[in-house]
């Protein structure tokens, strides 16, 4: 019998070796099936014959869904060759490499560099040149994407050659578009050199090119580009000069690592999200520890971070 538990929807190599009086199934490269034919059925099958019935049992049974790259040879192969064909054949698994999840929207990446999407698309936050909700992934792109990050309503992602890209919401600049329009399919934020960045929580975008200098779009009524100002951003700003090795952007609040391992971070404050010791917002990038951070995570009213010695600390809504 066909083993079809744990196969399905699953593409599988499946060998039909075919003699004068039995057919043999193997199901990647392993033997599981003989069908011995006798009396009227003998020679019912061959070439192009999927469907036959073998001692009453339809073969179509063992072809329940699409069948792909069909191979005939004119002679019955051994069981060697068969599990040597299915090595030689058998596909490169794919693998998850990078998940990112948004408001109501997800995205991750394979290990073939290919980008996928699902979840609501009101903006075109998928990114697949529509604004209709997708309850099953989407392929946006086929190959070259390294990294993959989303906001409440917009998406980011760096190809393999530095270039940063984003769609969805543009509300406040946050695509970098030089206007505030919507984009159904990626458009291209930076050309290249970008290392990092941040999709931000609530309509803003931050990366870091690879001379350690921070940028910043979008979203700025609190200051959470870091510039300065509350002016929004529909085009890339510098905030840092040099010197940045990660960045994280939250809800209306952004933070991050200097290569001294020192954290700072700016923005909107009413929760201690910043961590500055006090309730006021900030325009400008605050130090907010000396030394000794590693990695830092920010949401929408709180920041984490991680020190060199693995403790974790966290500061903000509670």
């Amino acid at each position: 019998a066909f083993p079809g538990s744990g196969i399905q929807g699953k593409w599988v190599h499946l060998a039909w070796v075919m003699s004068a009086s039995q057919s043999k199934f193997y199901l990647d490269g392993v033997l599981f099936d003989t069908i011995v034919q006798t009396g009227s059925n003998v020679g019912h099958h061959g070439p192009g014959s999927i469907g036959a019935v073998a001692d009453g049992i339809v073969v179509t049974q063992y072809f329940n869904g699409k069948i792909d790259d069909v191979r005939i040879y004119n002679r019955s192969l051994s069981a060697a060759e068969t599990a040597k064909l299915y090595e030689l054949e058998k596909p490169t698994p794919t693998q998850t490499t990078n998940i990112a999840a948004g408001n109501q929207h997800s995205a991750y990446l394979e290990n073939d560099g290919s980008l996928w999407t699902a979840g609501w698309n009101a903006n075109g936050q998928l990114g697949d040149g529509t604004t209709t909700d997708r309850n099953n992934e989407v392929k946006i792109l086929a190959s070259g994407v390294k990294a993959v990050d989303i906001g409440f309503y917009h998406s980011l992602f760096l190809k393999t050659d530095g270039s940063l890209w984003g769609m969805g919401s543009n509300a406040y600049g946050e695509l970098g578009t030089g206007d505030t329009t919507a984009r159904h399919s990626p458009v291209k934020i930076v050309d290249g050199g970008v290392i990092g960045f941040s999709a931000g929580g609530h309509d803003h975008s931050l990366f870091i090119k690879d001379d350690g200098s921070l940028w910043a779009l979008g979203r700025n009524d609190h200051g959470q580009l870091g510039d300065g100002t509350t002016v929004h951003r529909h085009a890339p700003v510098r905030v840092v000069d040099s010197g940045v090795v990660a960045v994280a952007g939250g809800g209306l609040h952004s933070a991050f690592i200097k290569n001294d391992g020192s954290l700072w971070a700016m923005g909107k404050n009413d929760e201690g999200q910043v961590g500055a010791g006090d309730w006021v917002g900030h325009v400008n990038p605050t130090k907010v520890v000396d030394s000794g951070v590693t990695e830092v995570a920010t949401l929408y009213d709180h920041t984490l971070f991680i020190k060199n010695d693995g403790s974790l600390w966290g500061f903000g809504e509670n």
